[in-house]
């Protein structure tokens, strides 16, 4: 299926992510913070993921940082990004941003999960 890179600073819910999203046959890289997902993207002979899922409030390198990276590099531009967060009124923050397809809140729903990726990733594939 798709590669998705997630990054999230609660173990809790990459754990949770993961369980929702590898039996629908995708492949997962987990990261614990924004700045190793950056880090792993600064290596050219690194796929460039088909979806980023991103919380916002981490430490060191937060979603809103993250976000700003990708629509610096070319290779990241057209990688679709939801973005998972316990905070509210950050759709305005983000919806100006290139890229941002959804937004998830905590604590993350099943259906709305599965069925943000399912659009995402059909999005993306259509304008491949």
């Amino acid at each position: 299926m798709a590669r998705i890179w997630i990054a999230d600073d609660d173990s809790t819910c990459l754990f949770m992510l993961g369980g929702i999203l590898r039996p629908l046959g995708h492949e997962l890289t987990q990261f614990s913070d924004g700045a190793a997902m950056l880090e792993r993207l600064q290596d050219p002979q690194e796929a460039v993921p088909d979806l980023i899922l991103t919380d916002v409030m981490m430490p060191g390198c937060d979603g809103y940082t993250l976000q700003q990276k990708f629509r610096e590099d070319s290779r990241l531009r057209g990688v679709p990004v939801i973005v998972i967060t316990a905070k509210d009124g950050l759709r305005e923050t983000f919806s100006l941003e290139q890229g941002v397809v959804a937004f998830i809140h905590k604590p993350v729903e099943f259906n709305s999960l599965q069925a943000a990726v399912t659009k995402a990733l059909k999005e993306k594939e259509a304008h491949d």
